[in-house]
């Protein structure tokens, strides 16, 4: 998981194979999955 800095508001990602996602900042957990937040690599 990487956090940012303040200046960033502590966002933090979960970084997998062949995607990034971002979480919820104190728990680290997934956020809204209502919401996509899952940046995945086109594999084209």
């Amino acid at each position: 998981m990487i956090g940012l800095n303040q200046a960033a508001e502590n966002r933090k990602f979960f970084i997998g194979e062949n995607f990034i996602q971002a979480r919820a900042p104190r728990s680290g957990k997934v956020m809204d999955p209502r919401i996509n937040y899952k940046l995945q690599k086109d594999l084209d």
